[in-house]
This record gives C-alpha cells, structure tokens and sequence, in this order.
C-alpha cells in the first residue's frame, strides 16, 4: 500500500501504553478505538489481541472480559461502525428527495455523505480494505448491512425513473454502480493514493459526481426537477 498508508500505520504502532483506563464501557470503547487502528494497519490475521492489550494499555484477559474472542471485538467493531455510519437516517432523507423527484439533490446527498462518511473515518476505510483481501466476513456483513440497502434504494429511484420515461434507458445496476463506484474510489484514491487527481473540494466533488452522472441519465429535452 502506499506510503500514506504506512504512516497511518506508524502512529498506529506508536499508541501511547499506559495504565489501564476506568472500569466499564470506557475500557470497551478503548480496546475498540484501539483494535480498530490496528486492525487497520496490519489485517485481522496480522494483529493478535496480546498487541491490541498492549497499545490500549489493558492486560490481555481485560479483552476477553468484554470480547469472547478476536472475531467477537471484530464484529463489534462492526456494529459499532454501522451505527455511526447512519445509513437509517440517510434512507429518511433520501425519502424526502424521492418523493420530490429531486434528482440532483438525491444522488448529491448520497455523494457528500458516502465523501463525508470515509473523510471521517478513514480507518475505518483501511479496515474494510484489509477485510476484503483477507476475505474476512466483516467485508460480507458490511456489505450487507450498510452498501447493498443504499445501492437497493438508488437502483430503485432509477427504475422509476425510467418508468416515468425521465431517466434513459440503460441497465440500472450498471448505472448505480458506476456512481457508487466513482465515489468510492474516489474516496479510496484521497486516502490511500500518493496522488490526489481531484484538486476539488469534497462538495465540489460531490457535486460534479452528480452532474456527470445525471447528465448520461437523463433523457433529452427533459427539464430538471426542481
């Protein structure tokens, strides 16, 4: 991986040890910070939990104490992560533009917050990169649980959209894959590349994704939706 990468990697070996933190969800929500950091720079099958104890400042058997085993603290990290993502409240909204027809400001919204979500966590980004070349099943259960309902819900907007003779006709997975994954690896290429070819801010970005995206949906001579 490149180099940025291995300098996240650095500050993640350098976590400072120290005494053992209060008792209860604090010691938890350390070990998790802690397990997701490292987890991020070497893999699930590179990090043991004796290194995880160490850089959290806890004795190994404190993990078990929370954590049954090493998949446990990775679900964990999981679910955890699957909360603070808010894809619940994301579909809310999403509602609201669909109902509008508001085609912009739908596939914006989901652009700015896809953006927003991993400029924000890019641990978390590294982790799930790890996950699936290690074809771990937190890459499967993530899919599951936050990508496939949004990719459901925008595949869906396009098929009524197609239906209502708005948008061209073209295979709607295809479609929705080629925006989420523009964004994605956008994503992907901010955080981990030596070279960012996208010299816009995220907004910016957000919104030219969504402008090159809906000028090869939308049907000729069809007006905006406003």
């Amino acid at each position: 991986m490149s180099r940025r990468l291995l300098k996240r990697g650095s500050a993640a070996s350098g976590v400072r040890r120290g005494a053992e933190p209060a008792q209860g969800s604090d010691i938890r929500q350390q070990i998790l910070k802690t397990a997701i950091r490292l987890f991020a720079q070497k893999g699930f099958r590179g990090t043991t939990t004796r290194e995880i104890a160490l850089a959290a400042g806890v004795n190994e058997v404190t993990i078990f104490r929370h954590f049954a085993s090493k998949q446990d603290l990775y679900s964990a990290i999981l679910e955890v992560k699957s909360t603070e993502a808010g894809l619940t409240s994301w579909l809310v909204d999403l509602a609201e533009f669909e109902k509008r027809r508001d085609d912009e400001g739908l596939f914006l919204f989901a652009a700015n917050n896809i953006l927003a979500h991993y400029k924000r966590d890019a641990d978390f980004l590294c982790l799930k990169l790890y996950s699936s070349l290690e074809g771990h099943e937190l890459a499967q259960k993530y899919r599951e649980m936050q990508i496939c309902p949004l990719f459901r819900f925008l595949r869906n907007y396009v098929v009524t959209r197609q239906r209502e003779n708005a948008f061209n006709e073209c295979d709607p997975d295809i479609a929705i894959q080629a925006f989420l994954g523009s964004v994605y690896n956008h994503a992907v290429c901010l955080h981990f590349s030596e070279v960012d070819f996208i010299k816009l801010t995220q907004e910016q970005t957000a919104k030219e994704f969504t402008a090159f995206f809906l000028r090869s949906m939308r049907r000729a001579g069809r007006k905006r939706s406003t």
